[in-house]
């Protein structure tokens, strides 16, 4: 583990397990019958083991926001830990990281107990935001106009693509801890023990004033593999999938962490240099000195002679891609 940058406050609200266990349950009906529960990679490295929220960046990286550790990333090597510690105490606002979401393919936006910060992964400098500093940042979403929201202080704030404040919407009486924005581009939020806001016309609306047995305290995110990542709202994190193997960070090099894993969980032969998924339950890949297929328990070689390849990927059309160390390309399809 490699640190960049060093409370804890209960958020335990017994009131509200019987929902969040309503919640996954839902999730489970979703995604169909043959749901399996995962643990997310690398796991025993995070920096804390209390987490609120997991996303998955546009470069395929794992991020968990912690409570009490900082913000985590995950590049299927190692875990890098951006935290305040005693020689970089005001890198955050606070180790206690309520929310993540990533802009632009560029920012990672990270809400706190006590402000929020926008990290940027071209040089991964990080900066706060003025307006919410020393201000509970419960939840960051990105709009489909590219438009930053936050919720801070019974209030939701918007700026701009490039972090430039726009507006800030006064709420009620109560704090503000989701937010959503629909199909339509409507932006909506709920205020903690009740209530549903809408923006409409410049202003936060009132659609309801009490129903705080359908809070929802949980946070979902779909992956690049079709997985449920979830974080229950009291620490515990986990993924749900239709497929209990597939690989985490889809279209990297494999690690020999990762490659002995997927040769252990799939009865291989030997370890993958390379891999992808013709469709579920069909593993293509290569052994450094060939090409296997492993389907229904049983592997096959199906490109005899094929060395070095160190990338593989299905086309929608089902042709498969080959790339090898040496830059060469090859393509197959139906034999």
């Amino acid at each position: 583990m490699r640190i960049f940058v060093a409370q804890k406050q209960p958020f335990i609200m017994k009131r509200y397990i019987i929902t969040v266990l309503l919640n996954v349950l839902v999730l489970t009906c979703m995604l169909g019958q043959q749901v399996v529960r995962l643990e997310l990679p690398h796991h025993e490295q995070l920096s804390s083991e209390r987490v609120l929220q997991v996303i998955q960046d546009s470069e395929g990286f794992l991020w968990y926001a912690t409570e009490g550790g900082g913000v985590c990333r995950d590049d299927g090597r190692q875990i890098l830990v951006f935290r305040s510690d005693a020689e970089h105490p005001d890198l955050l606002g606070s180790n206690d990281v309520a929310c993540l979401a990533e802009a632009a393919g560029r920012y990672i936006l990270i809400g706190t107990f006590h402000g929020a910060c926008v990290l940027d992964k071209q040089d991964y400098s990080i900066h706060r935001l003025a307006e919410v500093d020393d201000k509970r940042v419960d939840d960051i979403i990105v709009s489909q106009n590219g438009h930053w929201w936050l919720t801070s202080n019974k209030k939701i704030y918007e700026y701009s693509d490039e972090g430039i404040l726009l507006n800030i919407y006064p709420g009620g009486d109560k704090y503000i801890f989701r937010l959503h924005e629909d199909q339509q581009g409507r932006l909506w939020g709920t205020e903690w023990e009740g209530g549903m806001l809408r923006l409409d016309g410049g202003r936060l609306v009132q659609i309801t004033t009490e129903w705080p047995d359908s809070i929802n305290l949980s946070r979902v995110m779909t992956d690049r593999q079709g997985r449920q990542l979830v974080t229950d709202g009291f620490g515990g994190y986990y993924a749900l999938s239709t497929h209990e193997q597939q690989s985490w960070f889809n279209g990297q090099i494999l690690t020999r962490t990762i490659a002995d894993s997927i040769r252990i969980s799939y009865h291989l032969s030997s370890r993958p240099t390379a891999m992808a998924l013709k469709k579920p339950g069909d593993l293509w890949f290569s052994t450094g000195k060939d090409i296997r297929q492993m389907r229904q328990g049983k592997e096959t070689v199906v490109l005899s002679d094929t060395k070095d390849v160190s990338a593989m990927t299905f086309t929608k059309d089902g042709t498969l891609w080959l790339a090898t160390i040496f830059g060469t390309l090859m393509t197959y399809k139906d034999g």
